[in-house]
């Protein structure tokens, strides 16, 4: 799910620059930050651009990896001679990302071979365990010939290549058929690290009762319902607020393909209310509402919903 108006949102996960030594590489102790980046390519008859977010702390040759993959290289020149340039100073390779980029309005040039891209610093976040390392989260245009403006740009393909397939299938098999089988329908992969991060694997703590009602959820058939269900747990796991929340519900059913009968997108009022006899019942045993359980407590009733 992504932040450009194209592709919708993605579950955005300020800014202080650290003090560091002259040379480059990690800083221990230090808190590491999720980046906002723009990325510009001015090709020979058109502009492509791409929206990453990123660990501050990651270093500049996994960058370098992370912007093949997102503009589409894959492989092409890796013997080329590259670098991260701003001004005259011109940064070491086995440094890292924040020894380039650390708050909003950073500028830099990077350069690989024949192709120069001008990066900007849009926003800085703390990170926190659900972050991806890596996610292109908006862009248009495409290297490959004969293409123009966003035709050819997908960022599912990019994210999938960025988490990568062994990293989805081991945690694909962790969880719930459904939830696995809505994932790969939809080609969501953002959803991958969040599932990640609720450690699927640790015990819960829940009595029979409890236990009784999520083993019934979904309560309902209709498959619009079911993945409305899930679509939802899986945002409520994430423990965002209601309003990114409910921006995330709609693009993700949006990617699914479900519309209402107009062919518009659903609102996230109408995808609630699509599987309402489950998130009353869920709401009884302390998942959402005004009665939530407290966000550890909560989380242990999204892991039993959403393991295999």
């Amino acid at each position: 799910m992504s932040t450009d108006p194209v592709r919708g949102n993605v579950i955005e996960l300020a800014p202080r620059r650290d003090a560091r030594a002259a040379v480059g590489g990690a800083v221990p102790d230090r808190e590491p930050r999720t980046l906002i980046i723009r990325v510009t390519l001015w090709g020979a008859d058109r502009e492509i651009h791409r929206q990453v977010g990123l660990n501050d702390a990651m270093p500049l040759t996994e960058l370098h990896r992370v912007l093949s993959i997102c503009f589409g290289f894959h492989g092409h020149g890796a013997d080329a001679p590259w670098s991260f340039t701003a001004g005259t100073r011109t940064f070491r390779t086995d440094g890292c990302v924040h020894d380039v980029f650390a708050r909003p309005g950073d500028i830099a040039v990077y350069t690989w071979g024949l192709w120069r891209m001008f990066i900007e610093v849009i926003e800085s976040y703390p990170r926190d365990r659900g972050t991806p390392r890596a996610l292109c989260i908006g862009g248009s245009g495409s290297l490959r010939p004969g293409t123009s403006g966003s035709v050819d740009f997908d960022p599912a393909d990019i994210n999938a290549e960025l988490t990568g397939t062994e990293t989805i299938a081991s945690t694909l098999a962790l969880v719930d058929g459904g939830v696995a089988d809505l994932i790969n329908r939809s080609r969501i992969f953002d959803f991958i690290p969040l599932l990640q991060a609720l450690d699927l694997a640790r015990p819960v703590q829940l009595n029979e009762r409890t236990r009784t009602i999520l083993d019934g959820l979904p309560l309902e058939r209709e498959p619009e319902a079911r993945d409305a269900f899930l679509v939802t747990v899986l945002t409520l796991s994430s423990l965002v607020d209601a309003e990114l929340g409910d921006n995330v519900i709609e693009a993700a059913m949006a990617e699914i393909g479900w519309v209402d009968d107009n062919d518009g997108a659903l609102t996230a009022e109408r995808i609630r209310g699509l599987c309402a006899e489950s998130l009353h019942a869920l709401a009884g045993a302390g998942g959402c509402g005004t009665g939530a359980l407290p966000p550890v407590e909560r989380l242990d009733l999204y892991r039993y919903l959403l393991r295999r």
